[in-house]
């Protein structure tokens, strides 16, 4: 019986091996897209009560619907 010798690249370039890293990638891609559509409603649902509570009434002044200090910005 004959023992075949052993590869230490073969482990790194074997077709289980690629298909997990494949595996991995495609896991942390779709993660990386699930976190940024998360921060994309995020900052939807901001923008809408932005507009909402700068949404001037009829008649009203513009400056009447928001009112910021001095050196104040509207960062969350």
């Amino acid at each position: 019986m004959l023992i075949a010798g052993f590869n230490t690249q073969e482990h790194a370039h074997g077709g289980l091996y690629l298909s997990a890293k494949v595996a991995l990638l495609q896991f942390r891609v779709d993660r990386q897209f699930q976190a940024t559509d998360a921060a994309a409603d995020e900052v939807q649902r901001a923008l809408l009560e932005l507009v909402e509570a700068t949404h001037q009434a009829p008649g009203e002044p513009r400056s009447a619907s928001l009112h910021l200090d001095p050196g104040q910005t509207l960062g969350m």
